[in-house]
This record gives C-alpha cells, structure tokens and sequence, in this order.
C-alpha cells in the first residue's frame, strides 16, 4: 500500500473502531486509499482557491515510518517505534557497504535546457541513466535503488561523492607473496585462524607471518576483527570495531572520518536522535478527512443502509468545509496569496502588488465542488 498518505490509521480511532473500518473495507487496503484520496480531492475542490490547503496536505503526506536508510533533515517528522517525532538535527541514512558506485557527479556542461531530470526523492525508485538534482548537483544514476512499487525493493543510497567503505581484499597468507606491494588498511589475510590487516606495507618482509611481526615489535600489521555489517550498529573505534566489516559475502574497511557516518541516525548513546513531537498537521482538516472517508466507505458497503450518524456526520463535515470557504469560521490555514500586475498608463512603469485570495477575487476554473458524491 502507497504509505504516502495524509491520514493515518490512529486517526480514525475516535470515530471508529478499526476492527469496524476494517469490515468496510473487507481488508482491502487499497478500497481505504481510495476513499481516502476521494476525500482529499473534496476538501481541495472546496478550498484550494482560499487557503495553502496543498501545503497542508504535502506536510501530512511526509510523515512517514522511520526507515533506517533515509535521511531526515533537522524539523522532519516522522513516526519513531509508533510514535510521532521530530528530528533534532540532520540524520544521515546508513550507509550499508557497497562495492560499486550507484551514482555518478555529472559535470554541468551535460546539462542543457533540454535534459530531463527529476529533484531527487528518496521515497522513489531509480533506474540505469535516471538524471535526479540532488542539493545543487547532478547525478546519473549507475546501479537502479530505492523504493520499489513494482519490486518492493528497499535499497535506498543516496547520491553522494563520498566513498563511506573501501572494499577490501581477503586471502590466506602466503610465505611466497611479497605483500609490500598490497595497499594499505585495505587487505586482510588470515594466518593460523586469526584475521590481520596490512597497515603498513612498507618494510614487510616476505615470508615473516604477520604474528611473528607483531611479535617483534613492528607495525605493519594489525589483528582484526571483522564484523558483519548491521544497520542497528553504532560503528565506533574502541567498542571492539576494528574498522572491518563483512557484507554480502564481501569485505569492507571505514575509516576513522568516515566512522561515524555509516549509520548516522544512531546518536552516541545509540538512541534515535528524534524528539516525541505534537502531531503538526490541521487538526480541522483530519477530523473532517475521517469523516468524509467513513461515510464514503459506508455508502460502498452498505449503500441502503448507511448509520444516520455516519450521514449526519459527513453533512456536519461538508458545512464546515462551506463555511471555511466562506470565510464564515477559519480552518487554521495559510490564506493565499496571489500578485496582481498593473501598467502605468502615463509612465509606462509596471507595478506588482499582493493580493490576499477569495472566492469572489479569483476563480478563473470551472467551480466542480458540487461534482463530488458526498
């Protein structure tokens, strides 16, 4: 189900129990979409040329489950364990490790009036050659990730320039290999059952193990331990994390910089640096909203015999809405705004001047708010 929605399943409790709302729906989670999008598209008919009733419902339409992998920015909301919060500051998404870049920084000579390209959404799906503007740059997508509709994949990495992983190699150690020509921190052997990293190639000397090495004072080498790569992990050096992870069968070194990045949402005292917020959206519009979409269940699944609480109900809503669009009560919603440009008939100079919206100042559309079935 498209978790894009203004509404959510706590707010119908007060009008309904969700045992009784899943019996109209027959369990069909989409037949509560669509009741649900039949009455947002009545309360924007009835109120869109007045109030910012867009915005609103852009804001409701944000609030989202919390997913590990995304990014929150400092005053998003989003439902923490159940629970409605705000985040306190930047959170950077995990960053689990990949061995190839999905991503590509184009430069700005290959952008012309005529590329396509779509602001960079991490609740969507992108796919090979996709063109997405993310912050002030342009990226080419290499490797399809995100959220998939279609495949319900959830690989969501975000276009970035910064290598967060550096794979690493992995083998046996070999008396006969010259390992002062592997790169530094970023190759692993195993030697007797025990993992160690090359962290100083220069001086190795061929055939001496990395245990006899270490023994003898030197530093090319380091005992390790890797770990399998998991997103609830806060990955700090001295916790036991050696800098080592495994992921995919494959192997991957973070350094000390890049660290605490990889799963940036998990604050020093490893807990979600979210704060349980007040819910942000109008409360007169979700009310109405329930309303509205109980009824329009109700006249599907039991058409000649509707509760005369649910109808009652749905009329109180529908007068509300009327008398918003009045101006005879306010919802709480930003008034419209719209520029009126006039020509100086002497002087030729043209003015611009803001004009706050209402019903009888502008409406150049059809009115079709008396089409809806409510």
């Amino acid at each position: 189900m498209n978790d894009k929605r203004y509404l959510k399943d706590s707010d119908y409790k007060k009008s309904i129990f969700l045992s009784q709302l899943d019996q109209l729906t027959q369990g069909d989670e989409e037949t509560l979409l669509d009741a649900e999008l039949d009455a947002k598209a009545c309360v924007t008919s009835i109120l869109t040329d007045e109030y910012e009733i867009e915005k609103e419902f852009d804001l409701g339409e944000t609030i989202l489950d919390f997913h590990a992998q995304k990014e929150y920015f400092k005053g998003d909301y989003v439902f923490v364990e159940g629970r409605l919060s705000k985040a306190k500051t930047y959170v950077g998404g995990s960053k689990a490790p990949k061995s190839e870049s999905y991503w590509r920084l184009m430069d700005l000579t290959e952008i012309d009036e005529d590329t396509l390209f779509e602001t960079y959404d991490q609740s969507s799906a992108y796919y090979n050659e996709d063109i997405v503007l993310y912050g002030e740059s342009y990226f080419e997508c290499l490797i399809a990730n995100g959220i998939s509709v279609e495949y319900g994949e959830e690989d969501i990495v975000q276009p970035s320039t910064t290598v967060y992983w550096e794979a690493s190699t992995y083998e046996i150690w070999d008396l006969s290999v010259d390992y002062s020509s592997y790169s530094a921190n970023t190759s692993l052997v195993e030697e007797s059952g025990s993992e160690y990293a090359l962290i100083d190639p220069n001086g190795v000397t061929v055939g001496k193990t990395p245990s006899q090495s270490i023994l003898d004072g030197e530093s090319n080498w380091m005992v390790v331990d890797t770990q399998p790569y998991d997103r609830t992990e806060r990955y700090l050096r001295g916790n036991g994390f050696d800098g080592y992870v495994t992921y995919n069968d494959e192997y991957f070194f973070v350094s000390e910089e890049n660290e605490q990045n990889v799963n940036g949402y998990l604050s020093d005292d490893e807990k979600f640096v979210f704060a349980p917020s007040p819910d942000p959206r109008n409360r007169n519009i979700v009310s109405t909203m329930v309303h509205l979409v109980i009824y329009q269940l109700c006249s599907v699944a039991v058409p000649d015999n509707i509760p005369s609480v649910r109808i009652s109900n749905k009329d109180a809503a529908m007068k509300k809405l009327q008398d918003f669009s009045n101006m005879k009560t306010s919802p709480s919603i930003d008034r419209k705004v719209f520029k009126i440009k006039t020509i100086n008939s002497i002087t030729g100079v043209e003015t611009e001047t803001e004009k706050i919206a209402s019903r009888w100042a502008i409406n150049s559309s059809e009115n079709t708010r008396d089409n809806w079935g409510y």
